[in-house]
């Protein structure tokens, strides 16, 4: 089983001398049994139904008037059994996510209302980002590859 050594020459102890200090840590450490450490992805080792953040969200589509945003969950939504919540985001252009308007945060259905209407010739954009208690999944990435960078909704 790998493990990491780390070492503090220097660091005293209760009784005031400077001994030094060293601590074993193992890689492959599985405290909750559900088959992942903290250092391969588990955000939390105390709980065994609960590993990551979820994946992302499928098949967003865009109804029109109303204008009302609707997807499937995830296909790994990062924990045995939990709620999903979801971030719902609107920019104007496809490079504005980074400045996008969080229209819905933590909600809890699989759709999202949009009482603004784009005006002709122009469109809105959405994202959509599954959360669970390890946090926001990925927002995906961009048509070149990159991670999009979106905000934090509040």
């Amino acid at each position: 089983m790998p493990e990491i050594l780390v070492g503090a020459p220097y660091r005293g102890d209760a009784s005031g001398a400077d001994a030094g200090r060293l601590v074993v840590f193992s890689l492959e450490s599985d405290c909750d049994g559900d088959g992942l450490g903290p250092f391969g992805g588990d955000c939390n080792d105390a709980d065994g139904g609960l590993w990551r953040a979820p994946s992302e969200v499928v098949n967003l589509a865009v109804a029109a008037s109303p204008v009302i945003v609707t997807w499937e969950p995830p296909a790994d939504p990062g924990h045995a059994a939990g709620v999903l919540l979801y971030d719902t985001l609107r920019a104007s252009s496809p490079d504005g996510l980074s400045n996008a308007l969080c229209l819905e945060i933590s909600g809890a259905d699989l759709s999202t209302p949009d009482d603004e209407v784009p005006p002709p010739g122009t469109a809105m954009f959405y994202l959509v980002r599954a959360c669970n208690l390890c946090g926001p999944g990925s927002p995906g990435r961009d048509s070149a590859g990159d991670l999009r960078s979106v905000p934090v909704c509040p």
